[in-house]
């Protein structure tokens, strides 16, 4: 008998089976005859979905509508396809393309294995929804997949494996610095210090040490180097900017040091009065360039 449940906007279901996490089998029916076109197994809000549905399933509902039931709820995974095959070979719907047993969640499926911190194994949980479930987290927590996959050292004080030994080499944690010496030098390349570790420069980032190394970029008023020599070849400063030409006004002997100040001064734009003083416009103003 189907579970009664709250019914929302557009004939959609809601209970306490939406917000446990918990694997539930659910099935739609035509509103007219109830007649069963869909089975389905899910969590959370799945049965309401009309998206990732097969093109059968979205033309029976573009003509006709859809009313949703659920068959029975609070179901570890492996019940949760057993009924839902169960219920395919029963009812034969039209919209079903497979014999069931297909889940959108398979990398909650599979089974997990906890080993302590001496990496002796510890409980088997049949997915890892279960075993957040027993450690009391959130039961879509991504973390104990990062801890199969190696990306992520532990949780919850366990090492996590997707196989079965009695007991496994615990992981080593990845060191969180780099641990390589590295050399000192002013701007002139001459030698200042070593370090045994780039954390053991305390004044500044040791992301911009290892940013800068073994580069002709400074860092904290230093070049850094991962290998040593007395003096180190230094890139040559680039000349400075040369002075801004200056202009003189022929009749009150007033001289501006640019022309950008000629023009302010003359109100003027700066591009016209430089092409005048250049030639490449005729020049009615008093200005030209000072000869130096």
């Amino acid at each position: 008998m189907a579970k009664i449940c709250k019914v929302g906007k557009d004939n959609q279901i809601y209970g306490d089976f939406t917000r446990s996490g918990r694997h539930y089998v659910y099935y739609h029916c035509l509103p007219d005859n109830g007649e069963v076109f869909y089975v389905g197994l899910g969590k959370n809000n799945r049965c309401n979905q009309i998206n990732q549905r097969n093109v059968y399933w979205k033309n029976v509902v573009k003509k006709h509508g859809f009313i949703v039931r659920i068959f029975c709820c609070d179901l570890a995974i492996e019940e949760a396809v057993f009924i839902e095959k169960e219920l395919i070979k029963l009812w034969k719907p039209k919209c079903n393309l497979t014999n069931g047993g297909d889940t959108c969640f398979p990398t909650n499926c599979i089974p997990v294995y906890a080993y302590d911190k001496n990496g002796i194994f510890f409980k088997r949980f049949s997915s890892i929804s279960e075993a957040n479930s027993f450690l009391g987290s959130s039961f879509n927590s991504p973390k104990i997949g990062k801890c199969i996959k190696n990306q992520l050292f532990s949780y919850k004080g366990y090492f996590w494996k997707n196989y079965y030994c009695e007991k496994i080499d615990p992981p080593k944690r990845k060191p969180i610095y780099n641990i390589k010496k590295v050399y000192r030098y002013n701007l002139d390349g001459t030698f200042l210090k070593s370090y045994e570790k780039v954390c053991d420069f305390n004044e500044g980032s040791r992301t911009g040490i290892s940013n800068s190394l073994d580069k002709n970029l400074t860092y904290y008023g230093s070049f850094w180097r991962s290998y040593y020599k007395e003096k180190i070849e230094v890139p040559v400063v680039a000349p400075a900017l040369k002075p801004s030409k200056k202009v003189i006004n022929l009749i009150s002997g007033e001289i501006f040091p640019s022309v950008t100040k000629a023009a302010k001064h003359l109100n003027c734009c700066r591009s016209v009065l430089e092409r005048k003083l250049n030639g490449q416009r005729k020049n009615n103003t008093t200005l030209q360039w000072l000869k130096m």
